[in-house]
């Protein structure tokens, strides 16, 4: 299945969307700004979670048990198991997140992107525009988002943080601005009353231009720096080398060289003509191979087992939430770094083709 969108009893993704059609081409499209209501509604997210008693086969009572202290998480509406959980674990119902969101970016300051499930309803996400957005150069323009993403198993605590997308491709950007990844993420753990962090949720998002103004003052100096090919390669050396071992010239088996090897090779070839390379004041510069390394991550990463661009069930979920993530934040820093240093920014490790 080349999605990983939760589907419901009548086949239809628990998902909407409004603007250009998704590149699964599934969800349900609205035609403007959603309350959070229709949201809701449009993506088939009006169901719950409950915590039901799970059971073991006991033979001392020639029956079965109760398995203390542990509780089923399943959906009301088609008996689905999602999770096991301690009877703490704090259920986060669905509408209680866009209440939340709504709680902690003010009513109507943001207008709802697109919203739905992942993974049989495990993973619940809701990305909303919140602001105006600002052109890099000429005919590129960089728009502010809030991206919320919880889970029904445990997977995920209740996560608010910013992200951006690059109009003219969707590539999403996130960006750690020099500090640790986790100041950029507002978490809520799944206890206590949710709806009162509403509060604390907004102050550290720090929802106004100032986050937005620090981040784009990156991308200008990413603008400013001139790159060239044999730089590139330098970047991508470095970007994509064996993280977990100490030598970094040999991948532990060939499955991992190739990989490494075609991931390389996609890079180099996004950054001469990735989406939106072409426009003026772009090409050739330290912003084309972050460009590079976004596209690379939202639409050609390699996930588990697959081949370089492969469709997979989870690219979502990893470009969001995993190791791509993770990718993008270190782009950013090794590129703020080259638009400083130069060369001297990239250990260019030296891996056979």
């Amino acid at each position: 299945m080349p999605h990983e969108l939760s589907m419901d009893k009548d086949g239809e993704a628990e998902m909407f969307y409004i603007g250009d059609t998704p590149w699964h081409g599934l969800g349900q499209r609205l035609d403007g700004p959603a309350t959070a209501a229709e949201a809701i509604a449009a993506a088939h997210l009006d169901w719950e979670v409950e915590l039901v008693p799970a059971y073991h086969k006991d033979d001392t009572i020639q029956g079965f048990a109760e398995t203390e202290p542990y509780r089923f998480v399943r959906r009301k509406d088609n008996g689905k198991i999602l999770a096991m959980r301690t009877k703490k674990y704090g259920v986060v119902q669905n509408v209680d997140c866009f209440g939340l969101f709504d709680a902690a970016i003010g009513p109507g300051a943001g207008v709802y992107h697109t919203a739905g499930a992942l993974k049989e309803g495990r993973v619940v996400w809701i990305l909303a525009k919140a602001g105006d957005g600002r052109e890099v150069v000429a005919g590129d323009t960089i728009e502010p988002f809030i991206l919320l993403a919880t889970s029904h198993d445990g997977s995920l605590p209740l996560t608010m943080r910013h992200t951006y997308i690059r109009v003219v491709c969707n590539n999403t950007f996130q960006y750690a601005l020099g500090r640790s990844k986790k100041t950029d993420i507002v978490t809520i753990y799944h206890s206590g009353n949710v709806e009162s962090k509403a509060v604390k949720a907004r102050e550290e998002l720090g929802l106004n231009n100032l986050y937005f103004d620090r981040m784009m003052e990156g991308v200008e100096q990413l603008v400013k720096a001139p790159m060239k090919t044999k730089s590139m390669l330098g970047f991508v050396n470095t970007l994509v080398r064996p993280w977990n071992q100490t030598d970094d010239t040999k991948p532990r088996d060939a499955a991992a060289h190739y990989a490494l090897r075609d991931a390389r090779n996609t890079l180099e070839e996004l950054f001469e003509a990735g989406r939106g390379q072409d426009i003026q004041g772009v090409g050739g510069t330290a912003y084309a191979a972050l460009n590079a390394t976004t596209e690379f991550v939202d639409y050609f990463q390699r996930v588990g087992h697959g081949k370089v661009g492969e469709p997979n069930a989870d690219r979502l979920h990893k470009a969001w939430f995993g190791t791509g993530r993770d990718l993008k934040y270190r782009a950013w820093n090794l590129l703020q770094d080259y638009s400083k240093r130069g060369n001297r920014a990239f250990k260019q490790p030296k891996i056979n083709a």
